[in-house]
């Protein structure tokens, strides 16, 4: 989980407001809502920090959702016969990054782009590396 660590070590480093670690309450209530088990790398995120505060963003103006704001906002679509949770947004809702827990990792959907990543860890590399082309823009 290097990807997830060192996005949230950048957060952290550039101020972005972010909540405490998820307690272990927080996650059943994010695996009753998924409807399965949390897969790792979806637990690796959460454990190591409960989304951003509501409505704080990044550099990129992405706001990453607690698992409150997730199940709070219901927000779920179908795709191929798959039901994609929203777990992030862009420029205040703008449109959603969405997740697709599965037994061995999430797979993170980019609305924007249409773009499917395996799992969490290349989704958040990706985010580090070329945030771009995940159509972002930078805030300033």
């Amino acid at each position: 989980m290097i990807e997830i660590n060192a996005v949230i070590s950048r957060w952290r480093d550039d101020g972005v407001p972010l909540n405490r670690e998820a307690s272990e309450t927080e996650l059943a209530r994010l695996a009753e809502f998924c409807g399965a088990p949390i897969p790792a790398d979806l637990r690796a995120l959460y454990s190591a920090a409960n989304g951003m505060s509501d409505n704080a963003m990044d550099q990129w103006q992405v706001s990453f959702w607690s698992i409150d704001r997730l199940v709070r906002e219901q927000d779920t679509m179908e795709r191929d016969g798959r039901r994609w949770i929203a777990f992030a947004d862009f420029l205040v809702y703008s449109w959603c990054f969405r997740i697709l827990p599965n037994r061995e990792r999430t797979a993170v959907l980019v609305e924007a782009t249409g773009e499917e990543f395996e799992s969490i860890g290349q989704f958040f590399d990706r985010y580090a590396r070329d945030p771009g082309s995940l159509a972002l823009l930078r805030a300033g």
